[in-house]
């Protein structure tokens, strides 16, 4: 089995899969040229692509794939969310075998509806993006513990309330690293004692990582 990796990390997350004779490509987070070249431009060798979930990281050039003939394997969840149509689509029904029970789905609820309720509910989390699993805060070869993992929540948590969106705050040799969009770096600096009091009952010290998300 060989395992070439295109990409793997917040900033997408793509693999080539072979047994030496047929070419899988897990996940598709990066954009379209980023996965031609890795895969030496030919993208036709591939026998289809598996998306494990609908978060950009890992789904982006699904829908590209798609067009140029790859077939795209994943739920119907995912496929849903990422706006997934044609014959190029291939529904996973794993779940339903496995007789893995998805409640709201079944109640006929979208993500859409979902939100929807949440709002009129008065959640405040009825918009708040879809995030990958803490654990991918924590650094590679670190022990990930409950502890660790409710202290990113929680500043996770304190950031949100000040009304930043579509952050990481990830484990950096003890510290907290924010990484945040563009539009709201500027906006940091200009709050920082605020976020230094919002986080620190989570991480001291914060720190500020320039590279926009």
């Amino acid at each position: 089995m060989e395992v070439k990796v295109l990409a793997s990390g917040s900033s997408g997350n793509a693999y080539r899969i072979s047994d030496g004779e047929t070419a899988l490509l897990l996940d598709a987070g990066i954009p379209l040229k980023a996965i031609q070249a890795g895969l030496g431009f030919r993208v036709r060798d591939i026998m289809g692509c598996f998306v494990t979930h609908a978060h950009k990281d890992h789904s982006k050039a699904a829908k590209d794939l798609a067009r140029l003939g790859v077939d795209i394997y994943t739920s119907k969840g995912t496929a849903d969310a990422c706006g997934l149509t044609g014959h190029r689509i291939k529904v996973v029904r794993a779940l339903e075998e496995l007789e893995v029970r998805s409640p709201l789905r079944e109640c006929g609820l979208t993500k859409a509806d979902i939100r929807r309720l949440s709002r009129e509910a008065g959640l405040f989390t009825w918009d708040k993006p879809a995030y990958a699993c803490l654990a991918t805060r924590i650094p590679t070869g670190e022990a990930i513990t409950g502890e660790i993992l409710a202290r990113v929540e929680g500043a996770e948590d304190a950031l949100f309330r000040l009304g930043y969106t579509d952050f990481r705050v990830r484990v950096f040799h003890g510290a907290a690293r924010l990484q945040l969009p563009a539009g709201q770096l500027e906006r940091a600096v200009r709050e920082r004692a605020a976020l230094r009091a919002a986080l620190a009952p989570y991480f001291k010290p914060i720190l500020l990582d320039l590279e926009e998300r």
